[in-house]
């Protein structure tokens, strides 16, 4: 999976700085900062020097919360002192080193350790990145029912969630492996051009920006009838060597064709349409 915040260190080292993490021994914020400033668990730092760093990410109307994607998701930062440009935020930032973690897994340790201890006590332990966090949406909004985690503990396994969650693009990834042809449509609030591009490369056949309209995930749906109906063979492979074709409603045997009658054709018609099931004497 895309983990979100080994993307953003990713980033960060590419402009030659160190990456650092917040580290929050319990719960999900770190004590405000002395200028107001609260720094979420697990935030990737741009290292400085030692007590000064630095934390980028995306900013929506609110412009005092710094997230770390562009869709809004993981809240890294609350701040009145975020530089905006664009879409994007600075925030510049003085906290003592004990208070940082170098190793992101360690950093995220307490929360890793809440889900699994929580979570998997009546049901099988599950990788995170196994799912995307619509799915966890459902898989978690069901556990915690036995879980019961308290305020604190809940807000600190979503966070852990959202963070290491698989995202659309990998479930598509996974589908296309299994299946080339299956229809696919994607609902995302994703706009930026990264994501764009795995569209075409995975061949979605739409590609839904959110709010969904109703109309445009009408067109969406006959888009894929339309598409399903592309892919099907109108072939159908009977033994013995027999083939026919709905489509012309004619049959061959080793290429040979096989005059039937208009019963007939009506009789391959309905058995073809419910060969999912036992068709009965009285239906023929």
């Amino acid at each position: 999976m895309k983990k979100i915040l080994v993307v953003i260190s990713i980033l960060v080292a590419s402009l030659g700085a160190t990456t650092t993490y917040v580290y929050v021994e319990k719960g999900v914020e770190f004590p405000a900062l002395k200028d107001g400033t609260v720094l979420y668990s697990g935030t990737p730092l741009e290292v400085i020097k030692d007590g000064e760093y630095k934390v980028r990410g995306f900013v929506g109307k609110d412009k005092t919360k710094l997230y770390a994607t562009k869709n809004l998701k993981l809240l890294l930062a609350s701040s009145k002192h975020i530089k905006v440009k664009g879409d994007k935020g600075t925030l510049l930032v003085k906290m003592n080193k004990k208070d940082t973690e170098s190793d992101y897994e360690e950093a995220w340790l307490s929360a890793s350790d809440m889900f699994y201890n929580k979570c998997t006590k009546c049901h099988a332990a599950k990788v995170v990145g196994d799912h995307t966090m619509l799915e966890w949406e459902g898989l978690y909004g069901s556990t915690k029912q036995f879980a019961k985690p308290t305020k604190q503990e809940d807000e600190l396994i979503v966070r852990f969630l959202q963070a290491f969650s698989k995202d659309g693009i990998e479930l598509v990834k996974k589908i296309r492996k299994e299946n080339k042809t299956l229809p696919i449509v994607i609902t995302t609030a994703h706009t930026d051009t990264d994501h764009l591009l795995n569209a075409v490369e995975f061949r979605l056949e739409q590609y839904i920006v959110k709010p969904v309209s109703l109309k445009a995930l009408k067109q969406a749906l006959e888009k894929c009838v339309k598409a399903i109906g592309e892919f099907s063979s109108i072939e159908k492979e009977l033994p013995d060597g027999f083939k026919y074709d709905s489509d012309n409603k004619s049959l061959t045997h080793d290429t040979k064709a096989v005059k039937l009658t208009k019963k007939e054709v009506a009789l391959f018609e309905l058995l073809l349409k419910n060969s999912h099931r036992v068709v009965s004497y009285n239906e023929i």
